[in-house]
């Protein structure tokens, strides 16, 4: 009999005997995975809670970095969850705020500007339909519009999708050129 994943993560709740408030939590995480299969996800075990946010999705870094280091009073444990081999791995701190900090995927000068297009899209509507942005409901903005995506961003304070258009923008303005 296989073990799942998501008893996997139970097991290491368990072991740790956390969350010692707000166990519910620990019942959301199969939807989470569910939601994002094929994805790799830091989970954050706390004192209060589980955090399980997905890896190359362009969620915001605040859903992790808050909790690494926070004044908050709480135990936390850092794992990076792969769910392809199954595993949960515990990890320091900084390798889960530098996993949290990875953008969705690289746009380099290298790029044609068809390939950085290609590459915005696909994160911009895989995000939308997935619900990976905007506390309780996705933002409707055109996925076309990518200036209006950079100031969702930058409002909202997710850094890492801000620079991520920003580096979008600026590979389509010096393809026009």
């Amino acid at each position: 009999m296989s073990i799942s994943l998501h008893d996997r993560m139970l097991s290491a709740a368990e072991q740790l005997n956390l969350p010692k408030q707000y166990k519910s939590d620990l019942d959301d995480d199969p939807r989470v995975l569910s939601a994002f299969e094929g994805c790799s996800f830091i989970w954050l075990l706390r004192t209060c809670g589980s955090t399980l946010i997905p890896l190359k999705v362009g969620a915001d870094p605040c859903y992790v970095t808050n909790w690494l280091y926070g004044s908050h009073g709480q135990e936390v444990h850092a794992f990076l969850i792969d769910e392809k081999h199954l595993t949960v791995e515990k990890i320091n701190f900084e390798e889960a705020e530098k996993l949290i900090l990875s953008p969705p995927e690289q746009i380099t000068a290298l790029m044609s500007f068809e390939a950085v297009h290609s590459t915005v899209s696909s994160v911009l509507e895989s995000g939308s339909e997935r619900g990976v942005w905007g506390t309780f409901s996705s933002p409707t903005l055109d996925c076309a519009d990518w200036q209006k995506w950079e100031a969702y961003f930058r409002n909202s304070g997710n850094s890492l999708m801000q620079t991520f258009m920003h580096k979008a923008l600026s590979r389509r303005a010096a393809s026009l050129n």
